[in-house]
């Protein structure tokens, strides 16, 4: 039953999980996605650097994203 279904490849599933006494296995996540939606909060924050860049006249930016 499970051979039959369409398979998709990733190089971001982890191949390390330990389950039972073996320690390269992997989770298989199987279902009907038609009806699935993800949110992220997003929350985006950026500062100035003006003082390690004030000798040369310039302006730094720093950026930091952070989901939640």
């Amino acid at each position: 039953m499970v051979s039959a279904i369409p398979t998709l490849s990733t190089s971001r599933a982890p191949i390390d999980e330990t389950y039972g006494t073996t320690t390269d296995a992997s989770p298989m996540d199987i279902g009907d996605f038609k009806q699935l939606s993800i949110g992220v909060r997003i929350n985006l924050v950026i500062q100035v650097l003006r003082e390690r860049y004030a000798d040369t006249w310039q302006t730094g930016f720093i950026a930091v994203l952070m989901c939640r």
